[in-house]
């Protein structure tokens, strides 16, 4: 595969458009959130496309030419409230892992707004929807035994639905095997019996383990959850007892974004507290950090799971 950078000038949009075609497929298996449906695919045996590496502007923009076979795959997910961000951050995380580099990450108006989309070479409609002032972009790439592979993301939503589409180029001679699978987020381990009502007494604070989240959502996946459980049981035995729950996050993606990710699966904890268990509302606060409190490195992918995780810390009285 050929790759080089060239300046993305105004005048060379329709051509790229058209050069842009399609994107591959490479040893590569993507889990997507649970709900996620295909809306539409497309494969070609060897093209050339053109991905931005750079913000789009009325003058051009930086990009990365890769050539090899190609394929684009769009998912659509009913009945979410995931943001953009929340859609990329599981899929992103797992390309990371997979040993991608990133290239280049930016999000709707930053990206450069509606230049920067009618220069991406997507599946059209209604295959793959794109808000303009609602996306987010995302391109990697490594080297794999038979040459250079890229891939790019896009996550965008309308009303009650998330938008994903995949773009990903590979050597023509690399083994076909791209394929993407629809999972539950993994568990955290369970802490024993009694070990976070311990924990709070002891340090005054406790990580719940055991809390299932969908993939990039803070939407809590199928309870019940003994952590949470052992909370209610706790704030139960005295009254007087108040929480704070507090999301914490990897240092994967915008501290922004990665402070209100976590503020909402703290707050989702908390209304399975009052909505599951009945407490009252007033005993409990829900807050977010992000990324600003690891408890390990982010530099691995057990490092970044130990740092996504909800804790529990005693509230003044």
């Amino acid at each position: 595969m050929v790759r080089r950078r060239r300046h993305w000038r105004a005048a060379s949009a329709a051509a790229i458009a058209v050069a842009l075609a399609s994107l591959p497929a490479a040893a590569l298996t993507l889990d997507l959130p649970a709900r996620a449906t295909p809306t539409g695919e497309d494969d070609r045996a060897a093209d050339r496309v053109l991905f931005p590496v750079g913000p789009r502007t009325g003058s051009g923009g930086a990009g990365l030419v890769a050539e090899g076979r190609i394929a684009r795959r769009a998912w659509a997910i009913a009945d979410t409230r995931q943001t953009p961000f929340q859609l990329m951050q599981p899929l992103r995380d797992q390309l990371l892992q997979m040993g991608f580099a990133p290239r280049y990450e930016c999000r709707d108006r930053d990206c450069g707004g509606f230049d920067f989309r009618l220069a991406l070479d997507l599946l059209g409609a209604p295959a793959m929807h794109v808000d303009l002032g609602d996306f987010h972009y995302f391109t990697a790439e490594r080297e794999g035994a038979a040459g250079a592979e890229v891939v790019s993301l896009v996550t965008s939503r309308s009303v009650g639905r998330g938008h994903i589409h995949l773009s990903l180029v590979t050597p023509t001679e690399a083994p076909d095997g791209f394929t993407a699978r629809t999972v539950e987020a993994p568990a955290e381990p369970e802490a024993p019996p009694g070990d976070v009502a311990r924990s709070l007494e002891e340090t005054g604070h406790a990580v719940l383990g055991g809390l299932v989240f969908r993939p990039g959502s803070s939407e809590l996946g199928e309870g019940p959850f003994a952590a949470i459980a052992e909370l209610a049981a706790w704030l139960g035995e005295d009254p007087s007892r108040r929480l704070v729950l507090v999301g914490h996050s990897d240092n994967v993606g915008g501290l922004d974004d990665n402070i209100g990710l976590s503020q909402r699966r703290a707050a989702a904890v908390a209304e399975t507290l009052v909505g599951d268990y009945g407490i009252s509302r007033s005993r409990i606060a829900a807050r977010g950090v992000g990324y600003l409190a690891p408890i390990a490195s982010n530099e691995t992918p057990e490092g970044r799971r130990l740092n996504r995780r909800v804790e529990a810390v005693v509230g003044a009285p």
